[in-house]
């Protein structure tokens, strides 16, 4: 039993909230208290826009049919294509604003 509540309090450390910030070179992604970061080239990313998750692809980091899947909370999410040809989706509150966000770095970055 204590190995589950340690499971469950370290999970809730990791995952409890996802901060998606952007610079010039890089949109970048923190889980919880920072331990887990991934970020992006904005040079490699194609495109993006918003999406819906299904209810079963859930949340946390895994593969899903489309590609990994960085989410916390809720089913609103933006896919960034990269030029690789590899899928990410990120969960968010805001795909519209972020869908902005990463749609004007990418132009910025090619021009």
């Amino acid at each position: 039993m204590e190995i589950v509540v340690i499971v469950l309090v370290l999970s809730l450390f990791l995952f409890h909230s996802l901060t998606v910030s952007i610079d010039e070179q890089y949109l970048r992604l923190r889980m919880g208290i920072g331990l887990i970061r991934i970020k992006f080239l904005i040079s490699d990313i194609v495109k993006a826009y918003p999406v819906k998750n299904k209810w079963y692809s859930g949340w946390g980091i895994h593969l899903t049919g489309k590609g990994f899947l960085y989410n916390v909370s809720g089913f609103d999410a933006v896919e960034i294509v990269l030029s690789s040809g590899a899928i990410h989706r990120i969960g968010t509150d805001e795909p519209s604003a972020l869908t902005q966000a990463i749609n004007q770095s990418i132009s910025f970055q090619h021009n």
